[in-house]
């Protein structure tokens, strides 16, 4: 203590002084073999102490102190680059050393928190894993659990069959060939025609006087408002189609029993006007032009 030789002096390390408070309060010094204060002595010391250690608090309210720049903790990076790419799954810290803990205990505090040459180069390792899982599109970017491209496309696909699902059925699909990419379309986006045929039969009188909304009766039955609203549409109207006139009449005084054997009837027509080409070629010298493409079943010779 014979250092300080004024107050400000006393005030510029107050570590000392609260080291001291915590000796006499625990009776550790003065050492017992010492000459020791009085009862009313050490009160004096205690009190002065208090209130000078309380002071300088007060003046220093507020401020953290100095602050150790630091990088983030394995746990922090990890969880911030899951943030950025929205791919929970992803785990760029995995191959860092172990997060050393610092006096207090905790592993994110900036004395603990080193960067050596080692750790840099894990790090530029880390950002090369993260890069190879971005995928480029049109106005920017965005971060796939995968890293190939083949990969990229089923992700994509898989996206495009459960956006779908919302309103078709698994079944009576055909195969088709993506790009080398072979799969059923039983997996999902084919409409399930014959409930919606079965729900515009039901609900036939209701609509035309506008009972109920094709939006209400397609929520009931969890079907697509806006299909259901151009297939009644179609229906209702009066067409002078060779294939069109029979449906239609059919529709106007069929029970919801007929609606299995229009949807039969209807699948028939569709297979004989309509194909599926495979993507790969669309696009190409004589090739198809698009996915879906109608047929002509005018045969010119018999």
């Amino acid at each position: 203590m014979e250092r300080f030789s004024s107050l400000s002096e006393i005030k510029r390390d107050p570590n000392s002084w609260q080291t001291a408070a915590e000796k006499l309060a625990s009776n550790e010094m003065p050492p017992a073999e010492k000459p020791q204060p009085t009862p009313e002595e050490k009160e004096r010391l205690m009190n002065w102490l208090g209130s000078f250690l309380e002071e300088i608090a007060r003046d220093r309210a507020g401020d953290p102190g100095p602050v150790v720049l630091r990088r983030l903790s394995n746990a922090e990076y990890t969880y911030t680059i899951q943030d950025l790419t929205g791919v929970p799954s992803m785990q760029p810290a995995r191959e860092f050393p172990v997060d050393g803990a610092a006096g207090e205990g905790f592993m994110n505090t900036g004395q603990a928190l080193v960067m050596s040459p080692m750790l840099l180069t894990k790090y530029l390792d880390a950002a090369r894993e993260i890069a190879s899982h971005a995928v480029l599109l049109p106005d920017g970017l965005r971060f796939s659990p995968k890293t190939t491209r083949r990969d990229w496309t089923e992700e994509i696909l898989a996206q495009i069959r459960e956006f779908y699902l919302q309103f078709t059925d698994p079944h009576g699909g055909d195969k088709v060939n993506l790009q080398g990419i072979v799969f059923e379309t039983n997996q999902g986006g084919r409409l399930p025609l014959e409930k919606y045929l079965l729900a515009i039969l039901t609900e036939r009188e209701r609509l035309k006087s506008g009972s109920l909304t094709v939006a209400a009766a397609a929520q009931q039955r969890g079907l697509s408002a806006k299909y259901l609203d151009a297939l009644f549409e179609m229906l209702s109207s009066d067409h002078q189609s060779l294939l069109l006139q029979g449906l239609c009449a059919r529709f106007l005084t069929g029970e919801p029993v007929d609606a299995a054997a229009m949807a039969a009837e209807i699948d028939k027509w569709q297979k004989a006007l309509w194909k599926f080409n495979s993507v790969g070629h669309i696009g190409k010298l004589n090739g198809p032009k698009t996915w879906l493409e109608s047929v002509n079943p005018i045969s010119a010779k018999q």
